[in-house]
């Protein structure tokens, strides 16, 4: 291999800090819960299968849902998105070899793998929006970290998304143009058909127009972006180096923060409808429900490195790190579970389980998912997808198979 090549080689895997990996696995148990619910109904219309809530079980599941899971796993994966940007760019400025076109291809291929995700599998891909935020973040590289810290705070409570969206509604109005709030006329029926028997066409239709949630949904990307700039920024002050120290200096803003996010809680809960007819109310409302379910995250986190620098459900914890270690090729599978179980080409369950039923599964196909990695980590140096990605985003061939004749390099 070439001098080139070694000084910007993957982290192997005694070297990997093994809470990033738990955090990894923790987040996409939580992702899991949370989409095969929209696996199997439509994410656009949940008024359609409001059905999915009846019943006792199906009750506790979806209190369950809106209290622990819902938008509180997504700002875990963002942030250790940004981490890992953050390590590997001190990585290669430590050895005075950074490569502004390593991550360019690291990147682009991030995005073709969510376009092949997206248009073969499932409507609710996130990788070619983190593969633009890369993009992003790799632009603000010789910014002071402070100052990254400062933008995404600044985007984070940014009041005038609203506003942006309302003008290119009305920008595309005059055009003639479908605004980006419209809606298909889709129903119940339709969307049953489509997912059940419907041909292709109509399936990779239905699944692009499931898709643009992410366009109508003016406050998700930006927070997206917030919260990669934060982790963006922690991993270029090294906080995982720090973990115990940070511990000691977070556990009084931990004690503080928990009290506040239940009484945020108990008062959002509380709320029939937002007040859509006073805005500034609105979007005050909008902003701490944002930044109660990051914070939410947030402990969820502490929560996990305190029960792990004590060494307590180790048992528990520690798997949750050979999920997180090839955490794209889980990412994958959960989409692959969720076709094989929904699609009508398959077993044909679209928009017959209640919520009590998914988490079910969720919670038996994240265990296998576990003992799955478990397994293939004792034959192989990486996950599937994980090495293909780093095969091309390092333009070599690595070694995959453990201790046994390859002709990769190493």
């Amino acid at each position: 291999m070439s001098q080139k090549t070694d000084s910007y080689a993957p982290t192997k895997a005694v070297n990997r800090i093994a809470l990033l990996d738990i955090f990894r696995g923790f987040a996409l148990l939580g992702i899991f819960v949370v989409n095969i619910r929209y696996m199997s109904s439509s994410v656009n219309h949940p008024e359609a299968f409001i059905w999915m809530k009846e019943g006792v079980w199906n009750q506790i599941a979806d209190w369950i849902l809106s209290n622990f899971f819902n938008s509180k796993f997504f700002p875990i994966f963002s942030f250790l998105f940004g981490v890992g940007f953050g390590m590997q760019i001190n990585k290669m400025e430590e050895k005075g070899n950074f490569s502004k076109s390593f991550f360019l291809r690291r990147y682009f291929y991030l995005m073709l793998f969510g376009l092949i995700h997206l248009l073969l599998l499932w409507g609710g891909d996130v990788l070619m929006l983190y593969s633009i935020a890369g993009f992003i973040v790799l632009m603000v590289r010789k910014v002071k970290v402070r100052y990254v810290l400062i933008a995404a705070v600044l985007i984070l409570l940014c009041p005038l998304y609203g506003h942006i969206f309302g003008a290119l509604n009305k920008i595309l109005a005059s055009y003639d143009y479908k605004t980006l709030s419209e809606n298909n006329n889709y129903i119940y029926t339709d969307i049953l058909t489509i997912n059940l028997s419907g041909t292709f066409k109509d399936f990779l239709k239905f699944r692009l127009y499931e898709y643009s949630v992410y366009f109508r949904n003016v406050e998700y990307f930006p927070t997206l972006i917030a919260l990669i700039f934060i982790g963006y920024s922690a991993g270029r002050y090294k906080f995982y180096n720090k973990i115990p120290e940070s511990l000691k200096k977070l556990t009084p803003v931990a004690v503080i923060a928990l009290p506040l996010v239940i009484i945020f809680r108990i008062y959002y809960n509380s709320l029939d409808h937002l007040p859509t007819d006073n805005y500034k109310l609105y979007v005050i409302i909008i902003k701490l429900r944002i930044v109660s379910n990051i914070a939410q995250s947030f402990l969820y986190l502490y929560l996990i490195s305190l029960l792990y620098e004590k060494r307590i459900l180790t048992k528990i914890i520690e798997p949750l790190a050979y999920a997180g270690r090839m955490s794209l090729t889980n990412y994958i599978m959960q989409s692959v579970v969720g076709l094989i179980l929904f699609n009508g080409a398959f077993f044909a369950l679209y928009g017959k389980l209640g919520l009590a039923w998914l988490e079910v599964i969720v919670i038996c196909s994240y265990i296998s998912l576990i003992i799955g990695s478990m397994i293939w980590f004792s034959k192989f140096r990486y996950g599937p997808l994980e090495w293909i990605w780093r095969d091309l985003t390092y333009k070599t061939s690595l070694k995959f198979i453990k201790n046994g004749i390859n002709n990769s390099k190493s």
